[in-house]
């Protein structure tokens, strides 16, 4: 069974170099869509000898599908040049996708997108999928997907345990352009129309990240009132934007809302039902929350950090077994990159994995770490 990596580059030539040279060698095939980069972009994806294909007057998502067009491994892995995955990651998927039934058409992997002073959104995400002509990226300029062509065809979803790990907002210079950029084509395709629960609520995040809360609940309020089935995710969102405006009860009663509606959403709403307890001093609630979490999602390294912060004045053994635990599930908490300051605006901010406890995690538990850093 091959894996071939696809990557969509615009004058990231840079990120580009960093993130072939984690795939090299690991990968059966690589492609590289080139959306008209200006820098030399062409050149660093020459040096690697990948598979090339300009796109230079396409939309930057449409240019996705050229990818899976030249494609010919079994399997399609798809990086963004933020992006990165380990070795170790894409030896698990060799070994998953051999034993993978045949209505199994995608998986949906954990991606840390970090924010910063070692935290990050654990969001799950379609980035690994059969290679077939009857799967393609949705016609939209933003956040264009696979799962509609998915879905229409069928095919069921697995998830994986083996996360990508995205850098963005770790790499400066780029927050504050991406955020306006983001939200005037976000902006754009609703004026044309499109009444999709997914543009409303990413709106409302980029406008709960540029400080605008007001506009942020009303979108993800317009894509609630959609009633479709990506209206529990935009719930989630709200129930998290209730956090950042520290209105405890509103936050408990969407996050209540979505564990009846969406069962998947279940880690994303529980943490932050444990977040309303530790902010309303029920810290035996927020344990007892956190340590279901630890039984049920026993690969996220967050639910052993939380836990951790929460039990290190009682049992500082079992917190640092925890954080022991959280390091051998995700490396990247031994590299320094992840514990920079992280570059605001950021949508991921509001959908962090950790609890307000977590903050003092690296400072006591692993100071070591900080010392790297």
């Amino acid at each position: 069974m091959g894996i071939a990596a696809c990557v969509l580059v615009k004058d990231e030539s840079q990120l580009l170099k960093e993130c072939l040279d984690s795939l090299i060698g690991e990968v059966d095939e690589i492609i590289v869509v080139d959306n008209g980069s200006t820098d030399d972009s062409l050149q660093v994806a020459r040096h690697f000898g990948v598979t090339i294909i300009e796109c230079p007057n396409m939309l930057f998502d449409e240019a996705r599908n050229a990818y899976l067009e030249a494609a010919t491994a079994d399997w399609i892995l798809v990086l963004d040049v933020d992006e990165r995955i380990t070795r170790q990651s894409i030896k698990i998927i060799r070994d998953t996708i051999v034993n993978t039934p045949n209505n199994v058409m995608a998986f949906n992997l954990p991606c840390y997108n970090y924010c910063g002073q070692g935290q990050w959104a654990t969001i799950r995400i379609c980035r690994l999928f059969r290679n077939s002509p009857l799967i393609r990226y949705n016609n939209t300029s933003m956040h264009a997907s696979v799962v509609p062509s998915i879905k229409k065809i069928g095919g069921a979803f697995m998830d994986i345990s083996t996360p990508i790990h995205h850098l963005d907002t770790l790499i400066y210079g780029r927050a504050k352009r991406k955020r306006e950029r983001n939200t005037q084509k976000l902006i754009s395709e609703i004026q044309k129309g499109k009444c999709q629960a997914n543009l409303f609520y990413f709106l409302g995040l980029e406008y709960s990240a540029l400080g605008l809360f007001d506009e942020a609940e009303k979108y993800y309020f317009k894509a609630i009132d959609l009633n479709v089935e990506s209206s529990s995710f935009a719930r989630l969102l709200l129930a998290q934007h209730y956090l950042l405006k520290n209105q405890i009860t509103d936050a408990h009663r969407e996050a209540l809302k979505v564990l009846i509606e969406q069962p998947y959403l279940n880690d994303s709403a529980s943490l932050v039902l444990a977040e309303v307890a530790v902010r309303t001093g029920d810290l035996t609630q927020a344990k007892q929350i956190c340590t279901t979490l630890k039984e049920k999602y026993p690969d996220e390294p967050h639910v052993y950090i939380n836990l951790a912060s929460l039990i290190s004045e009682e049992d500082r053994l079992t917190a640092n077994m925890y954080i022991e635990k959280a390091i051998d599930l995700n490396p990247y908490l031994t590299l320094p990159i992840i514990y920079k300051a992280g570059e605001q605006p950021n949508i991921f901010k509001q959908q962090v994995s950790f609890l307000t406890t977590s903050k003092s995690i690296f400072d006591t538990l692993i100071p070591q770490q900080r010392t790297n850093t």
